[in-house]
C-alpha cells in the first residue's frame, strides 16, 4: 500500500511490490492475478477496517445527535490518524482517476452519506432540525474531517498536527449540531 500510496496505481510496478514484499515476482503472481486485484485487495482490506463502526444505528434509533456526528468524526479521524497512507493512496486513485476509487467511493462514501443524510432528513421531519439541504450537511460534516487530515497528514501544517482527535471531533460536530438546531 505504501508503494502505491507514494507512487500511484501507474507509477508503482510489480517488480517494486515484490522486491517490497520480500518476494519473487512469480509468487506475487501466484497469490495475485495481476496489479489490479493487488490493489483491489488493498483497498477492500481498509474497507473493512473500519466495518460497521462508522454507521452509529443505535445512537440513531435513540435520535442521539450527538453521539451519531461524534461517533462518525471519531472513527473517520482515528482511521485516516491511524493510516495516512491510505488517505494518500485515495488521493492518486483519483488523480489517476482509477476505477477502484470509485469501488471505494461506491462502497464506502456513498453508503456514509446515505446513512448521515437519512438521519438529518429523520431529524428535520421530527423538528429536531432545521430545514436543511441535508446532502449538502453531510458531505460538508464528513470534508471537515478529510480536509483537516489532509492539512495534517498530507500537507504537514502544524497547527493541525498536534490536535487531540476528540477535541477536533467535538469541534466538528458542535459547529454542525448548533448549525442544524431550531
Amino acid at each position: 500500500m505504501d508503494l502505491f500510496a507514494r507512487h500511484g496505481f501507474a507509477g508503482t510496478t510489480t517488480q517494486k511490490i515484490a522486491q517490497r514484499a520480500g518476494v519473487s515476482e512469480a509468487l506475487l503472481f501466484r497469490i495475485f492475478r495481476n496489479k489490479r486485484s493487488l490493489y483491489s485487495a488493498i483497498i477492500d482490506l481498509k474497507i473493512s477496517e473500519t466495518g460497521e463502526d462508522l454507521f452509529p444505528h443505535e445512537a440513531a434509533a435513540r435520535n442521539d445527535d450527538q453521539a451519531v456526528f461524534n461517533t462518525i468524526a471519531t472513527v473517520m479521524l482515528a482511521s485516516m490518524e491511524r493510516d495516512p497512507s491510505f488517505m494518500r493512496l485515495m488521493l492518486y486513485s483519483g488523480l489517476e482517476r482509477h476505477q477502484l476509487a470509485e469501488m471505494v467511493y461506491e462502497a464506502r462514501v456513498v453508503k456514509l452519506f446515505s446513512f448521515l443524510e437519512g438521519y438529518i432528513r429523520k431529524r428535520i421531519r421530527q423538528k429536531a432540525f432545521r430545514p436543511v439541504r441535508a446532502d449538502v450537511v453531510a458531505r460538508t460534516f464528513v470534508g471537515m474531517s478529510v480536509y483537516h487530515m489532509l492539512n495534517s497528514k498530507i500537507f504537514g501544517y502544524q497547527a493541525s498536527r498536534h490536535l487531540d482527535i476528540e477535541q477536533v471531533a467535538e469541534s466538528f460536530v458542535d459547529l454542525t449540531l448548533q448549525g442544524l438546531k431550531r
